[in-house]
C-alpha cells in the first residue's frame, strides 16, 4: 500500500510539473505573439500604442512624431508596415550575414546557369521557326504547349532559387544587419492546399501590408469580405503588371493584370469542401497549375511581345494561320 501511495504521489507530481511546463510555454507563446503583433498583424497604430508610454506619446503627436531617423530605419528594415517600435535582437551575428550572402550568391549563379542552359534555349527557339507563319492552329497550339512543358521544370527551379535568395537570404541579411527581430518572411506555402493559402503564406511582408492598409480598412467600413479580397487582388494585379511592362518598355498589355484577376475564382474553387477534406489532392492541383500553366505561358508571351518590339521576333500574322 505504501508503494502504491508513493507511486500515486509521484504520478501527481509529474502531472503537476507537466501542467506547470505547459502554462510556462503558453505564457511564452502569448508574449511572443504580443511582441510580433505590431509588425505581423499590422493593426492600427493608435490601437497598439496603449502598451508603452513612448508609443502613446508618439501617437499623440502623430504625424509630427515621425523623424528622418524613423524614415531611414523603415527603408532598410525588411518590413512594409511602419511602426515606431519594432522587436530587435541584441547584436549582429556577422557569421550569419556572411553565410546568407554566400548562399545567395550561389543561388544567383545557379539561376544564371539554368536560364542560360535551359530557359533561354527554349524561348529563343519557340518563335524562330518560319513555318509558324502559315501552319494550322492545332499545330501552333501543340507547339506552344510542348514549349510550355519544356519550360515548366527549369522555370520552377529558377523561381524556387529566386524565392530562396530573396525571402530567405536577402531578407535575413537585412534583418541581421539592422537587428530586426521578426524573421518570419514566409510560411510553408509549398504545402498549400488552395491558392488562397498560397497567397497568404508565400510573401508575408506584402501580405501584411495589404492586410493592414487595404483589407482591414475596407472591412472596418462595412465592405463585404469578397469585395475587399477583390480590391486587394486588383491592386496586386496592377503592381505586378507595372513591375513587368515598365522594365520591358512594353506599355500596358493587361495579360498579367487579368491573370491575377483570374486567381480570384481559382481561390474560391480550391477552397471548396472537397479540397479541404483532401488537402493532398489540393496541394497536387496547386503544383500542377503553378508549374505547367501560368509562368511558362507568361515567359513565352512576354518574350514574344518584347522580341517583336526589339525586332528579334517576326510578328505572327493571324490571317495566315489556318483554323483547320
Amino acid at each position: 500500500q505504501q508503494q502504491q501511495l508513493q507511486q500515486q504521489q509521484q504520478q501527481l507530481l509529474q502531472q503537476q510539473q507537466l501542467q506547470q511546463q505547459q502554462q510556462v510555454l503558453q505564457q511564452q507563446q502569448q508574449l511572443l505573439q504580443q511582441q510580433r503583433q505590431p509588425v505581423r498583424r499590422g493593426e492600427d497604430f493608435l490601437a497598439l500604442c496603449s502598451d508603452r508610454e513612448e508609443e502613446a506619446r508618439a501617437a499623440a503627436r502623430y504625424p509630427h512624431s515621425i523623424t528622418l531617423a524613423h524614415v531611414y530605419r523603415f527603408i532598410v528594415l525588411p518590413t512594409m508596415c511602419f511602426q515606431f517600435q519594432y522587436p530587435f535582437t541584441p547584436c549582429v551575428r556577422w557569421l550569419s550575414v556572411l553565410r546568407h550572402a554566400a548562399e545567395s550568391a550561389v543561388c544567383l549563379a545557379m539561376m544564371k546557369i539554368v536560364i542560360d542552359q535551359y530557359i533561354w534555349v527554349v524561348v529563343r527557339d519557340s518563335f524562330s521557326i518560319t513555318e509558324l507563319q502559315s501552319i494550322p492552329l492545332s499545330v501552333l497550339v501543340s507547339h506552344f504547349f510542348r514549349q510550355m512543358v519544356r519550360l515548366s521544370i527549369p522555370n520552377l527551379y529558377v523561381w524556387l532559387l529566386m524565392f530562396i535568395g530573396l525571402f530567405h537570404h536577402w531578407c535575413n541579411i537585412l534583418a541581421e544587419i539592422t537587428r530586426f527581430g521578426d524573421r518570419e518572411f514566409y510560411l510553408d506555402w509549398w504545402n498549400a492546399s488552395s491558392f488562397g493559402e498560397y497567397w497568404r503564406k508565400w510573401n508575408l511582408p506584402i501580405h501584411f501590408f495589404l492586410h493592414r492598409h487595404v483589407n482591414k480598412p475596407l472591412l472596418r467600413n462595412g465592405v463585404p469580405k469578397f469585395f475587399a479580397a477583390c480590391v486587394v487582388f486588383f491592386i496586386s494585379a496592377l503592381m505586378h503588371e507595372y513591375l513587368v511592362v515598365v522594365p520591358l518598355q512594353l506599355g500596358w498589355t493587361g495579360f498579367i493584370f487579368f491573370a491575377f484577376i483570374g486567381q480570384i475564382p481559382l481561390m474560391y474553387f480550391t477552397n471548396i469542401q472537397f479540397f479541404q477534406d483532401n488537402p493532398t489532392v489540393g496541394n497536387c492541383f496547386f503544383w500542377l497549375v503553378f508549374c505547367f500553366t501560368g509562368q511558362p505561358l507568361g515567359i513565352l508571351l512576354y518574350w514574344y511581345l518584347w522580341g517583336v518590339k526589339q525586332g528579334a521576333v517576326t510578328e505572327l500574322d493571324p490571317s495566315r494561320i489556318a483554323l483547320s
